[in-house]
């Protein structure tokens, strides 16, 4: 959350020429509600479900897509599988204090719809973390731009 997942994904997807796909997105078309709705008429749970059935019908087209995902992607086995199975993971790491800045003044956020939030994603962001190393690979950005993020990623995969 606030790593910059779908701006960076943008830019991958404009420097590389493959498709852009933000699974967030993708599961509000799908469903037909926001996020934030999803979570409070359905619940976590439910949300989980949905992500993980959008995820799982990405994985089925995995030749030149670039999928942001959201960040509580990786509390379901599945879903590390599906991405392990059908592409490259790449963690965007982030610190507390640059996501903080990030994503303070935003709403809509739903497990930050909570009394102290930056609390709540400092707690999130620690008991993920071995989930988030785990990926293919771990790209620092703290100080970079979304730009110098992106060319960092594409060294990585195609040089």
């Amino acid at each position: 959350m606030g790593a910059g997942k779908s701006t960076v994904g943008k830019i991958l997807s404009d420097s590389t020429g493959y498709k852009f796909i933000d699974l967030d997105d993708l599961i509000e078309k799908t469903s037909n509600k926001k996020i934030t709705d999803i979570f409070s008429q359905m619940g976590e749970e439910q949300f989980r479900k949905l992500e993980t059935d959008c995820l799982t019908s990405v994985s089925k087209d995995n030749n030149n897509l670039v999928v942001s995902t959201g960040g509580g992607i990786v509390v379901n086995q599945v879903n590390l599988n599906i991405i392990e199975s059908s592409g490259t993971g790449i963690y965007l790491k982030a610190g507390i204090d640059t996501i903080w800045e990030r994503i303070k003044e935003e709403r809509g956020r739903p497990l930050l719809d909570v009394d102290n939030p930056f609390e709540t994603a400092r707690d999130l962001l620690e008991s993920r973390k071995d989930l988030y190393e785990s990926a293919d690979y771990v790209v620092e950005t703290d100080g970079l731009t979304p730009q110098m993020i992106s060319e960092k990623i594409i060294e990585i995969l195609f040089n």
